[in-house]
């Protein structure tokens, strides 16, 4: 897969980056995070590729993030991504419908819960409260090392607990957030 690409996409798509950092799963965490579909069929692939190998965590915001995110994802099974959304992240880089490539949060409520197991530094009612109207009214940047968008004159330290992506920087360009910014985990997986 292309992690590139998918950044490219999300920089593309409008999304604003708040945070991100790359992990491996064990066997443990990939247990605990789909906990919720122990004794499906599917619950033991799931759990096996999530732990194959490294992945990408996001926290996005934008207008609509959960709806644009599962638009730019395209449909769970990949070979209805394929025909129906061939540009889509799983339409181009999907393997199978374990295999898909992307998750992405369905409600705000799976947004918050999801973004607490893999951010758990992120506080989302102190972001709204402090950073949001910033944010709309468009006093950040893209920074291209960071691989994250920032609020302008500030100094402080994103809210990352890792160092950003290993990969050379890409150039993006500014988002706006025109109504109530969704927030939203997105997380993309590199095992294909």
């Amino acid at each position: 897969m292309n992690n590139k690409a998918i950044h490219q996409k999300i920089l593309d798509n409008n999304f604003i980056i708040l945070m991100h950092k790359y992990l491996k799963w064990g066997q443990e965490e990939s247990r605990a995070f789909y906990a919720e579909h122990s004794g499906r069929f599917f619950y033991q692939r799931v759990v096996e590729f999530m732990t194959s190998g490294p992945m990408r965590a996001y926290v996005l915001a934008r207008e609509d993030a959960i709806q644009r995110w599962r638009y730019v994802m395209g449909p769970t099974k990949v070979f209805r991504a394929r025909y129906s959304a061939p540009e889509s992240i799983r339409g181009t880089y999907g393997l199978t419908d374990t295999r898909n490539t992307t998750h992405g949060s369905d409600s705000p409520e799976s947004a918050a819960k999801e973004i607490s197991f893999f951010f758990p530094e992120f506080k989302q009612q102190q972001w709204i409260n402090k950073e949001e109207m910033s944010y709309r009214q468009g006093l950040y940047f893209y920074h291209s090392e960071k691989q994250l968008h920032l609020l302008r004159g500030h100094q402080q330290q994103p809210m990352q607990t890792q160092e950003s992506s290993p990969q050379a920087a890409f150039e993006g360009t500014d988002c706006t957030l025109d109504s109530r910014a969704q927030i939203e985990r997105v997380v993309t997986t590199g095992q294909l």
